[in-house]
């Protein structure tokens, strides 16, 4: 039995260098090409079909997101603001943030502590100081979410999901607080 010689280095062999081309006593393989077009074939219209009608075949089985998750996500949100709420006036303190500014960082959190809004806007504070407290404040939550790891009462997803918000906030903080001593994000 005789393949095609391999390729050469650094180049994908075709499909038809996979297939074998002869017999064992040397002669060519009868069809060779129509199997190669076969297995092609195959492959394609098996991702493509598969591929387009994943989604009628989810909403059809009726298979939806984990509750258990949200609910617990959404629980998770609540005692890590509740955390941040708590540590807010001693880093306001230690940050000498005017009190206005930890006023408005204050009813952010508990805006979102109460779910009608998506993570606070730190941007719209227009002020270093509150910027810093924010940026503080993160670090109590971060705290406060592997706690509620640790004990158990959130999941691995959860607490990935909720550090990705807390990385993006920080981020852009981050960009807010170089805009005041102008350096280049």
């Amino acid at each position: 039995m005789s393949r095609h010689p391999p390729s050469s280095a650094g180049s994908a062999p075709s499909p038809g260098h996979a297939v074998i081309t002869a017999t064992a006593s040397g002669r060519p393989l009868a069809g060779h090409g129509l199997l190669v077009f076969t297995a092609v074939t195959v492959i394609l219209v098996t991702l493509v079909l598969q591929g387009t009608t994943m989604p009628a075949v989810i909403r059809w089985s009726g298979l939806h997101g984990d509750p258990d998750e949200t609910a617990e996500e959404r629980r998770a949100h609540r005692q890590i603001i509740a955390a941040a709420l708590e540590a807010l006036p001693d880093h306001a303190r230690r940050l000498n943030t005017p009190p206005d500014t930890a006023d408005a960082i204050l009813s952010e959190l508990r805006q979102y502590a109460a779910e009608k809004a998506g993570p606070p806007d730190t941007e719209d504070t227009g002020v270093r100081a509150g910027l810093e407290l924010r940026r503080a404040l993160i670090g109590v939550e971060r705290g406060a979410l592997i706690r509620l790891r640790d004990r158990r009462s959130i999941d691995d997803i959860v607490l990935r999901r909720l550090q990705s918000l807390l990385d993006t906030e920080e981020i852009r903080i981050e960009l807010a607080l170089r805009a005041f001593t102008g350096r280049p994000p």
